[in-house]
């Protein structure tokens, strides 16, 4: 039975299927991502075995662990008759031990070739902290709320730029109203998983685009590290014209019903202050959506002001455009990369 280390394990998974046997419970908390939950024991019985083991010792566990362990065979193997039809994969449990162990026995006495994760998912959340904790050349798309950033960033991952979409990976557009119309968000564990996988593949073609976000996203962080990293990187500052941007969000965010929209600006009333949110809810139940979004456009215009504030002016590189389209936005980013590296703080591209 091979076992191979943490990193090793992260480049195999690129090529073979991967089975995280670990409780349901387990892998919804965090995984590798891509992984196939397929759990040799499920929540409860894994708290059965607990509690044995505790009180009775690890050999009472395993003969109890083995009522159990059949039937979980038998489901796991019909799982992999189409997850990994050439018989080859990789596995791992909590810490490298008993569930992967068996069941990589078991596989194997079915033909299958398993290599297992020396540490278990403990040693892959080791090695993902320690990727957000080293240092990534990272060039920041920012801009006011409408600028059209994720569509510029979707444009250079297009054309072979290594980017990581902070709020794809999210569930999350990032502003009050970011998390209608989108999946549940991940837990902060699994948020992180994914985010330091994405680091780990584009390592090696820095720098990374990456929209300049709050550290907050929802209800998920960006890891204070990777964060840190962020507010000392460069940021390409997309200049639009207010008109344009609320244009963009009219069209952008014409699925919200008027409930969601009422909800959202309730969210942060306190930030708005009881005149200001009384008098967007009555824009919005009067069908004025376009005179609320002014008002929430000019609220975000200035939190991103007092970001902004905080960076060194040299590192703020400022692009005037006429619209928020990706193509034009795209083009004026690669014509301020290809400068020297004596930026000036503003540079005005038509």
């Amino acid at each position: 039975m091979e076992q191979l280390d943490a990193r090793s394990f992260v480049e195999a998974s690129m090529r073979l299927p991967v089975v995280d046997v670990r409780s349901p419970g387990e892998y919804i908390e965090g995984h590798l991502p891509g992984a196939l939950n397929v759990p040799l024991l499920n929540d409860e019985q894994r708290r059965i075995i607990g509690t044995l083991y505790r009180n009775e010792g690890r050999e009472a566990a395993m003969f109890r662990a083995l009522d159990f362990y059949g039937p979980s065979m038998q489901q796991i193997l019909q799982h992999l008759q189409r997850h990994a039809p050439k018989k080859q994969l990789l596995v791992y449990c909590w810490r490298g031990g008993l569930r992967s162990r068996v069941v990589a026995w078991m596989l194997e006495l079915f033909g299958y070739r398993v290599a297992t994760l020396a540490g278990g998912y403990k040693a892959l959340r080791n090695l993902f902290l320690e990727t957000m904790s080293q240092p990534f050349q990272l060039w920041l798309i920012g801009g006011y709320t409408g600028s059209g950033k994720t569509e510029a960033l979707n444009h250079l991952k297009q054309h072979g730029f290594p980017v990581i979409d902070l709020e794809q990976l999210a569930c999350h557009r990032g502003s009050v109203f970011g998390g209608f119309g989108q999946p549940s968000q991940p837990t902060q564990q699994q948020f992180e998983n994914t985010l330091s996988l994405q680091l780990l593949k584009t390592a090696s073609k820095q720098p990374i685009w990456l929209e300049d976000e709050s550290q907050r996203i929802g209800n998920v962080n960006v890891p204070r590290p990777l964060w840190l990293q962020m507010r000392q990187a460069r940021v390409y500052f997309l200049d639009i014209p207010f008109e344009k941007r609320l244009d963009y969000l009219m069209e952008h965010y014409a699925y919200l019903s008027t409930d969601q929209l009422i909800t959202g600006t309730q969210r942060i009333s306190r930030r708005l202050g009881g005149q200001r949110t009384q008098q967007i809810l009555n824009l919005i139940q009067h069908g004025n959506r376009r005179a609320a979004f002014a008002l929430l456009l000019q609220y975000y215009d200035k939190l991103y002001d007092l970001s902004l504030s905080s960076r060194a002016s040299n590192c703020v590189i400022r692009l005037r455009l006429a619209k928020p389209a990706a193509r034009e936005i795209v083009e004026a980013l690669l014509q301020a990369t290809e400068k020297s590296t004596d930026f000036r703080t503003t540079q005005t591209v038509v």
